[in-house]
């Protein structure tokens, strides 16, 4: 059983750095600081990392299914290791809260998001927790008033200059955050951001 960390975005070199895969730059973080590599397993369409965190045993998951389709490989190995909605954490971008903005959820809807969209219906639930990673601009402008492709153009470009700046920071309040759900719970980890 144990816990299973999900970090969303797109497999190859072009998208590694974009606002879509910062979910998977986090997880990537988390699993660089415990000394956790990954590797491919073709059976879970993914690459996968674990470990042992205090007293559980954590599997780190990054689809290689691309975005749209992410719930293939999040309903496969939640499946595999039969890991509960509560013990089930995906850390997503969220275009809705402006870039440094974290916040936690343990459960609810998609919020347009295709990633989400995707492990809801091959989970057939809206029961699992999520970490939300603020990747909308920090002027607080509403990207969902415009047309879906300047929307999606956003979230696949990379960050910019002065973004990428303030990354290293964020990354490590994500992590930090991942750490704090693992050993004190959701409630401790909300309380902590703040919400």
């Amino acid at each position: 059983m144990g816990r299973l960390i999900v970090g969303l975005g797109n497999p190859g070199l072009a998208y590694a750095r974009t606002r879509h895969n910062f979910g998977a730059m986090v997880l990537e973080a988390f699993a660089k600081k415990h000394g956790w590599a990954f590797k491919k397993e073709s059976r879970f369409e993914a690459k996968m990392a674990s470990g042992r965190f205090g007293e559980e045993r954590i599997h780190l998951l990054f689809p290689l299914t691309y975005m749209n389709r992410s719930g293939v490989a999040v309903g496969k190995v939640a499946h595999y290791y039969k890991i509960p909605g509560d013990k089930l954490l995906v850390l997503v971008d969220d275009v809705d809260l402006p870039l440094g903005v974290i916040r936690i959820r343990p459960k609810g809807g998609t919020g347009g998001h295709n990633g989400l969209r995707s492990i809801e219906e091959h989970l057939g639930s809206q029961e699992y927790v999520r970490l939300r990673l603020g990747v909308g601009p920090k002027d607080g402008r509403d990207l969902r008033g415009k047309s879906e492709m300047a929307l999606e153009n956003y979230v696949l470009a990379k960050f910019a200059k002065d973004e990428r700046a303030e990354l290293p920071t964020i990354i490590d309040k994500g992590v930090d955050l991942i750490e704090c759900w693992l050993t004190k719970g959701l409630e401790a980890t909300s309380q902590t951001i703040g919400q």
